[in-house]
């Protein structure tokens, strides 16, 4: 006698895999995108220690680039990533 749950499990060994493959632009735009995002994140960590190591004052000029460019790097990474 099987039961039940025998049963679902040959089911689901049985059942034919589905390939949702992205389109190959997609794939592209999703790997530019989160490198984007990770470049991002480096701007972030290490433009204000390279400033620092050449014995500069980072100034509020200084910031708001490294901001800028941070928000820049970012949102276009995510943009194409969900795209």
């Amino acid at each position: 006698m099987k039961s039940g749950r025998a049963d679902s499990a040959c089911v689901v060994l049985r059942a034919d895999p589905v390939d949702h493959k992205r389109p190959r632009r997609e794939f592209i735009a999703a790997l530019v995108g989160e490198s984007l995002r990770e470049i991002a994140i480096l701007v972030l960590v290490f433009a204000p220690l390279d400033v620092l190591t050449q014995g500069v004052a980072l100034t509020l000029r200084m910031w708001l680039a490294i901001i800028v460019a941070v928000m820049m790097l970012f949102s276009l990474g995510v943009y194409l990533e969900t795209r």
